[in-house]
């Protein structure tokens, strides 16, 4: 199975959310010997906002992927898997999701 899982709490190991993630994460392995996850942290390695000046001029810093580039990663990463363990901090009352 294919898990998709996001942390994006900004208290690191202090933070429930990714302490509750990474507890789900334990009990899906052993249940699920084929478990394949992919992990991203928000908080560490954010998406990248597409701004106006940034898409005007479309030139990435040196040695910088552009931010396109980054997008399609992140969603190429959203269409390949089959489960999704989203770690929200409390005060993110919902998740708005289309697919």
């Amino acid at each position: 199975m294919q898990l998709l899982h996001v942390d994006s709490s900004i208290t690191g190991t202090q933070s429930v959310s990714r302490q509750l993630t990474a507890e789900i994460v334990a009990k899906l392995r052993q249940v699920t010997p084929d478990l394949d996850i992919t992990y991203r942290d928000l908080a560490a390695k954010p998406v990248p906002h597409l701004s106006g000046s940034i898409l005007a001029a479309r030139q990435p810093a040196a040695g910088q992927p552009s931010v396109e580039v980054e997008h399609d990663l992140v969603l190429s990463a959203l269409d390949h898997q089959e489960a999704y363990l989203i770690g929200l901090s409390h005060w993110l009352l919902w998740v708005s999701w289309r697919h």
